[in-house]
């Protein structure tokens, strides 16, 4: 999916703009009548983004980035009843 770039504040300061990015994400399953199994990768592509940015004007000066996760995987496995 692409974000594209996004702003923090209300007023749209450019110190506060999250710059856009792409993220990749791949799942592949099987899917039977007493289970399901799956496979995934998220952030195939490890891209670095901040998914957030706050003032701490308040109270220091400067910023505080969020970063977002980078590339994991991971299997997920289902038991029917």
């Amino acid at each position: 999916s692409f974000i594209d770039d996004q702003y923090t504040s209300a007023d749209n300061a450019a110190n506060r703009e999250i710059a856009s990015y792409d993220l990749w994400n791949l799942r592949v399953g099987y899917d039977a009548q007493r289970y399901a199994l799956q496979a995934f990768v998220e952030n195939l592509a490890d891209e670095e983004y901040s998914s957030g940015v706050e003032n701490l004007e308040t109270f220091y000066t400067g910023f505080q980035r969020a970063v977002g996760r980078p590339r994991w995987a991971g299997v997920r496995a289902e038991l029917k009843f």
